[in-house]
């Protein structure tokens, strides 16, 4: 039978909706690479008594989380798809995964008989359920400003963190117990940079095994090009077949580094076959942008800011590295559509370009922008892309930083249904912010950017809960603050 749920999207439009009808939402976390969530649609979703619930008894939303990170952030329950069950409010009531027409019919059964049982009582439950979110994300101020004096972590304590995590036989890195492996370009980042200059060390010989394996492995399409989301097996076999220009994207970027820094030749030919693969596969001739993620045949054209940020930086490093000018001009153009697009006056770039959608503003759109910007000044030495970063950098001041100093994911002056009313501070997009800070601080020469970016490096110190991602990306801030240190004291001995 036809589809006949009526999906509304993510606004206030749909919470008042609720709370005039009196009913609960049911709130459908998806995404367009999702497996599950494509099975769920062409079975659960289409069962007669599903639809009849949801017609008759819930108030339905359709929430695509690559569209709406910052919902997805404060509301999935572990993985995609994620069906929750909300109040008018927003607060949660109830959540799964992926659910058979079978096991949707007994949840929405207990969660219309939990809405009923709820409304007869005040909304206390959502402050308390607000409260506990926002202290997992990031504590209160007060915290914050007492993490700020704690010391921050050190390069070896890194590197142990790291080597604990790391997969001796197969190389590459475990994030949580089991054997799944996900490519994870920040860690190698990381260890490329850390080893510059010791082409022996062992954090160097991690990175490279792992660069190696990955393409001998089933991660690596070896017939078109690029890399899928992840491997289940630890050998890096049984890959799934969906690809994203994010995880391309960073690959690209570290085998590039690896060519740039280490001369390792062996990896040109899986760089260019990528990139010609994005550049065709993944490239959307209307927008003249690249599209955010491909699975089977079915690309996703919607063009994200953050992401097609990401590749601009690629395309620009790769045209660098290789005297390629395509490259760069493609690199270019991507930035300047970007701003063309997407950039709002006093807010700064929106998540994506659709005009038939609202896109949010977020953290990150400003930060990837803004690096792939740089990027492109110190390659052209062309001042436009400068005075850009500058411009977003005061917007960025002025939408997204805390009072502890640090900065939330999404503008704080919005006015914000359910928990997008709670600020959240993401710790990579944090760390994004220094980089920018010292980045900004070696092509100015404005002592003020480098003191920001270190004192943000302090208060985001005890905050990695010893996440490998986490501590890597903070080691590449802890490197860039070295190396800045060492400039600025060789500076000082030449000029006396």
């Amino acid at each position: 039978m036809p589809h006949t749920i009526k999906w509304l999207s993510w606004c206030a439009d749909t919470f008042e909706r609720a709370g005039g009808l009196n009913q609960p939402i049911l709130m459908y976390l998806t995404a367009p690479w999702c497996h599950w969530c494509s099975i769920m649609e062409t079975t659960t979703f289409q069962d007669d008594q599903v639809q009849q619930w949801l017609k008759h008894k819930f108030v339905c939303m359709r929430v695509n989380v690559d569209q709406y990170p910052h919902v997805a952030d404060r509301y999935h329950f572990g993985g995609y798809p994620s069906v929750i069950i909300l109040t008018a409010e927003g607060e949660i009531l109830q959540g799964e995964n992926y659910l058979s027409g079978r096991e949707m019919i007994s949840f929405l059964e207990e969660s219309f008989r939990k809405h009923g049982k709820h409304a007869c009582h005040n909304s206390s439950r959502f402050h308390a359920q607000a409260n506990a979110l926002q202290d997992k994300h990031q504590g209160r101020d007060e915290a914050d400003r007492t993490l700020a004096i704690q010391p921050s972590l050190s390069l070896r304590k890194i590197n142990q963190i790291l080597d604990r995590s790391y997969d001796q036989e197969f190389g590459g890195f475990f994030i949580d117990d089991g054997e799944i492996k996900f490519p994870l370009p920040e860690i190698y980042d990381y260890l490329l940079s850390f080893g510059m200059g010791y082409s022996n060390a062992q954090e160097v010989m991690m990175v490279r095994k792992t660069l190696d394996q990955m393409l001998a492995g089933e991660l690596y399409d070896r017939e078109n090009g690029g890399f899928f989301r992840f491997c289940e097996r630890k050998d890096w076999t049984h890959a799934h077949q969906e690809k994203l220009l994010e995880s391309n994207a960073g690959l690209l970027s570290c085998y590039l580094k690896a060519i740039d820094i280490y001369g390792w030749e062996s990896y040109k030919g899986a760089v260019f076959q990528t990139l010609n693969y994005l550049m065709t596969d993944f490239w959307d001739e209307e927008t003249g942008l690249f599209g955010g993620s491909r699975r089977e045949n079915h690309l996703d054209r919607i063009p994200y800011t953050n992401w097609n940020s990401l590749m601009a930086s690629v395309l620009i490093r790769a045209g660098r590295i290789f005297n390629y000018p395509r490259y760069l001009k493609l690199g270019l153009q991507v930035l300047d559509l970007l701003w063309t697009r997407c950039y709002r006056f006093g807010q700064g770039m929106s998540h994506f370009c659709a005009p038939e959608t609202s896109a949010p503003a977020l953290l990150t759109d400003q930060t990837q922008y803004m690096l792939a910007l740089l990027d492109a000044y110190q390659y052209t030495g062309e001042k436009t892309y400068l005075k850009r970063a500058g411009l977003l950098m005061g917007q960025m001041e002025e939408n997204y930083r805390m009072p502890a100093g640090n900065y939330g994911d999404i503008p704080i002056i919005d006015s914000k249904p359910g928990y997008l009313k709670i600020p959240l501070i993401p710790f990579m997009e944090n760390m994004d912010v220094v980089l920018l800070f010292m980045r900004l601080a070696h092509l100015t020469e404005i002592d003020l950017y480098k003191v920001r970016g270190e004192n943000l490096l302090h208060i985001l110190g005890p905050m990695h809960h010893d996440n490998p991602i986490f501590v890597a990306k903070y080691g590449l801030g802890l490197l860039e603050l070295g190396r800045f240190n060492a400039d600025q004291n060789l500076i000082d001995v030449c000029e006396h």
